[in-house]
C-alpha cells in the first residue's frame, strides 16, 4: 500500500521536474535571443566594414588621380626650369609625391585583400564566391617584378637571383601572389645593406614541399636585418623597426601577412642584425 509519505515524495519530484523543465526552456529562450542578437550585430559589423572598405577604395583611388597630375606637372617643369636650386626642389617634391602614391597603393592592396569575395559595386549585397584560382607562373611574375624594380636594383647595385622549381603545378590567386612578392621585394630594396665594400643581394627560391602539400617561398637578403624583439611586431600595420629608413611606410609586411593569411598560408622570419633576413612563406595547395 502506498503511504502518504510516498505520495508526497512523488509530488515533490514532479514539481522539481516541472521547475527544471521550465528553467531549461527559459535558458533556451535566452540563448536563442542572445544568438539572434549576436548574429544581427555581426551582420551589421560586417556591413560597416564593407562600407569602410568601399570608402577607402574610392578615396585612395580618387587621390591617386591628382597625384599623377602633379607628377606630370613636375616632369614638365623639370624640362623648362634651368635653375639648379629649383630643380632640386622639384626633385624633392617628386620624392614626397612618390611616397604618398606608394602609401595609397598599399592601402588599395589592403582594401583588395579585405574585400576578397565581393566588389565595391556590390558592397551592400551578400558576398559572392571567391574567383577561381589559376595556374601560377612564378617565373613570369618575378621577371615582371624585376623589370618593375630594375631601376632601383641597378641604382643600388643589388644582385638579384631567382630559382623556381620546374613543374610546380600550383594553383592560386595570381593577384595575391604578386602582392606578396612585390611587397617583399620592395621591402628588401628599402632595407638593403649600406656597408662599404658589401654587395647587397636578394635571393628568391620557390620550391615544392611534398610532405606538407604546399609551395614554399624563401626570400633572403643581406640587408640591415631585424632585431629579435621586433619579430612579432614587423607584420603590424604601420610598424617600422628602423625609423632611420625614410623610404618605408610600415605597410609592406602587413600587406604580405594579410595576403598570405587570405591564401590560408603562414609566414615566418629569421634574421640577424647587420647580416641577413630570411622569410619563409608556406602556401598550401588548393583544389583546382
Amino acid at each position: 500500500m502506498e503511504t502518504n509519505h510516498s505520495k508526497d515524495n512523488a509530488a515533490v519530484d514532479k514539481t522539481e521536474e516541472a521547475n527544471l523543465k521550465a528553467m531549461n526552456q527559459a535558458l533556451e529562450q535566452i540563448v536563442q535571443e542572445r544568438t539572434q542578437s549576436l548574429l544581427k550585430m555581426n551582420k551589421n559589423l560586417e556591413l560597416a566594414n564593407r562600407e569602410l572598405d568601399a570608402f577607402i577604395y574610392r578615396a585612395s583611388h580618387d587621390f591617386r588621380a591628382p597625384i599623377a597630375s602633379i607628377n606630370g606637372l613636375i616632369n614638365v617643369a623639370k624640362m623648362e626650369v634651368k635653375d639648379e636650386t629649383a630643380l632640386g626642389f622639384l626633385e624633392e617634391i617628386k620624392k614626397v609625391v612618390g611616397k604618398t602614391d606608394n602609401m595609397l597603393r598599399k592601402l588599395l592592396m589592403v582594401n583588395m585583400i579585405n574585400r576578397y569575395g565581393y566588389s565595391v559595386e556590390t558592397v551592400l549585397e551578400p558576398a559572392v564566391e571567391e574567383k577561381p584560382h589559376t595556374l601560377i607562373d612564378f617565373k613570369a611574375i618575378l621577371k615582371e617584378l624585376q623589370g618593375k624594380f630594375q631601376a632601383q636594383l641597378e641604382e643600388h647595385k643589388i644582385e638579384f637571383e631567382v630559382e623556381v622549381e620546374s613543374d610546380l603545378n600550383y594553383y592560386s590567386d595570381a593577384e595575391l601572389i604578386e602582392i606578396i612578392l612585390n611587397n617583399m621585394l620592395e621591402n628588401s630594396i628599402i632595407y638593403r645593406t649600406k656597408k662599404a665594400g658589401v654587395v647587397p643581394f636578394i635571393r628568391i627560391l620557390v620550391h615544392n614541399v611534398k610532405q606538407e602539400n604546399c609551395v614554399k617561398i624563401i626570400f633572403s637578403d643581406n640587408g640591415t636585418g631585424i632585431p629579435n624583439k621586433y619579430f612579432r611586431k614587423i607584420f603590424r600595420m604601420f610598424f617600422r623597426g628602423n625609423e632611420a629608413a625614410t623610404e618605408g611606410n610600415g605597410l609592406g609586411l602587413y600587406v604580405v601577412k594579410k595576403a598570405v593569411q587570405k591564401l590560408r598560408g603562414r609566414i615566418s622570419v629569421e634574421s640577424e642584425v647587420g647580416r641577413y633576413t630570411t622569410f619563409h612563406v608556406f602556401l598550401p595547395r588548393e583544389s583546382k
